[in-house]
């Protein structure tokens, strides 16, 4: 049987009232028993642009079929009741039509130099087939005289009517025999000039959006969701004092958090406020964007850093020192000092409280009056510091918890759901739709870190939009001249390209996989050993 292409017709095709004589012959083809070497294609389009003015610059041809052995068919269809007057005007009904031959005639022209441009780039010599090619006209809703005279200029055979339809396989025959009345003058299509045509009509191409640009529009989509976030978690808890906002990876918690302390500083006068997490490189990043969002910064005063690095603030205050060998002690004395009643805050934002200890919260609670805003942010689920959890009854705030993953692509936010653990929450991935994830197998992860690295860097990713990822500080030296951090100090950290190395996965908890892969907002690969391969696929599915 011959092929047709495309192989189904769109619905906006098959709901056209004026393709209808169309849809009729393309069925009748499409369930033909011609031979298999015919090639049949369905409304192939063309543009010429090196047409003169007076000249058709674009056009279309209903039907094109091909035969390696006959030859090449142009046909042109007109629906409905046909008609010609003196004049030679072409009607369909009462509306005025082109004369369908010349116009086949046009689109056969343009497909034949086309073809002939074709077989020069290939190199295929200077000589073309003399195959046979033609164009006719198919009327599939008419019949005519089978004797019926239509003028010198017209020849019946070169039309096809509603009754060929019921036998379309002799008509087209019958419109390859057109040119076999002349055998001895022409050649064979051959396969390599039907293979030309074939390309011609049905070529694919992929323009792929450059990553650059890609990660451009990405950041641009999640600013506008993350802050369509804040301003319902804002409006829906307008008034509360103490809230306790869990979420996962990605779902805008640091922004927000962010987004809360700026309005409460702009909104306030000689206030207090204070702004804490866990890890040094996310509250340096979140210092230097509150820094550059504040203007009046005689307005209030106002502390963002991390636990430990406020601990040893408020200790140097007051003539002591933070001692880490004795850290127990420290916090005592931190304690203490709060205690006293001196050391209060009118607002208290907590990110990463997942990892804060009872202690820090024991702390935290003698920081607050009862007029205090105390906004807290976390996700059990990133819980990677050993005898850390959240402990927040002291505190009692409402409880909300976003569902929402904004940062990351669809396709990451997907891999990362078997290591997440909602407490029965269903998330919805509202992040940008992206496929640039892979999991690589090597036995050399510095020349395969080094290898993605350029490959990124030659698609104009800068430096410090792409991380490597590992469990172990240690193994970080061997990548040189990459940005690397362990998933432990990168922890509420992002970036637009992450090369997450696993290089045991016996080292990795659910935790610590979740943490890794929720890192990468656009491109994601994961290197791993040959031999943990199939246990990660099998994780990730």
């Amino acid at each position: 049987m011959a092929t047709i292409y495309p192989d189904n017709l769109p619905k906006e095709i098959l709901d056209d009232p004026l393709r209808k004589g169309e849809i009729k012959l393309f069925e009748a083809l499409k369930n033909s028993k011609l031979f298999s070497t015919c090639k049949i294609y369905y409304s192939a389009d063309w543009i010429n642009k090196g047409a003169k003015k007076d000249r058709q610059r674009d056009g279309e041809c209903d039907f094109i079929i091909t035969d390696r052995d006959y030859g090449v068919l142009f046909i042109e269809v007109k629906g409905g009741h046909i008609s010609k007057d003196e004049n030679n005007q072409w009607y369909s009904g009462n509306q005025e039509i082109k004369n369908p031959i010349k116009q086949c005639n046009k689109n056969m022209y343009f497909f034949m130099e086309e073809y002939k441009r074709r077989w020069k780039s290939k190199r295929l010599g200077d000589n073309f087939p003399s195959f046979f090619h033609d164009s006719f006209a198919f009327f599939p809703d008419v019949d005519s005289k089978n004797n019926e005279y239509l003028g010198a200029a017209y020849d019946k055979n070169k039309f096809g009517f509603k009754k060929d339809l019921e036998s379309i396989e002799k008509k087209i025959l019958s419109f390859f025999d057109e040119g076999r009345k002349v055998k001895g003058l022409f050649e064979e299509l051959g396969q390599e000039s039907q293979d030309i045509f074939h390309e011609m009509f049905t070529k694919p191409f992929n323009f792929k959006l450059s990553l650059f640009d890609e990660i451009k529009d990405n950041n641009l989509a999640i600013s506008k969701l993350t802050t369509e976030q804040y301003e319902i978690l804002e409006g829906s808890h307008r008034g509360w004092k103490n809230l306790w906002c869990e979420g996962p990876a990605g779902s805008g918690k640091t922004i927000i958090a962010i987004k809360k302390f700026l309005k409460e500083y702009n909104s306030r006068e000689n206030g207090k406020l204070l702004f804490l997490c866990r890890n040094k490189p996310i509250s340096l990043k979140i210092r230097n964007k509150i820094n550059s969002e504040i203007n009046d910064k005689e307005k209030n005063t106002y502390y963002v850093g991390t636990f430990d690095a406020f601990c040893k603030e408020t200790l140097s205050n007051h003539g002591s020192n933070l001692d880490f060998e004795n850290i127990e002690k420290s916090y005592d004395e931190v304690f203490d000092i709060v205690s006293n009643g001196k050391t209060k805050f009118d607002v208290v934002i907590i990110d990463e409280s997942q990892d804060f200890s009872p202690t820090w919260w024991t702390i935290l609670e003698n920081l607050k009056t009862d007029n205090t805003v105390f906004w807290i942010f976390g996700d059990s689920n990133q819980k990677i510091w050993k005898n850390s959890r959240p402990e927040i009854s002291q505190i009692n705030p409402t409880s909300v918890y976003l569902t929402h993953v904004l940062r990351n692509s669809k396709t990451i936010a997907q891999k990362s759901l078997p290591f997440f653990d909602g407490g029965g929450h269903e998330l919805t991935l509202d992040g940008p739709i992206s496929n640039k994830f892979e999991l690589i197998k090597t036995t050399n992860f510095a020349k395969t870190v080094s290898e993605i690295h350029k490959k990124l860097i030659f698609e104009g990713i800068e430096n410090q939009s792409i991380v490597v990822l590992t469990s172990d500080e240690a193994s970080l030296a061997e990548f040189n001249g990459i940005n690397c951090s362990s998933i432990f100090k990168y922890k509420g950290m992002e970036a637009d390209c992450v090369i997450f190395v696993i290089e045991d996965l016996k080292r990795y908890k659910p935790e610590h996989l979740y943490v890794g892969i929720t890192r990468a907002k656009t491109f994601l690969n994961i290197l791993c050993r040959p031999e943990d391969e199939e246990k990660i696929k099998k994780l990730l599915i």
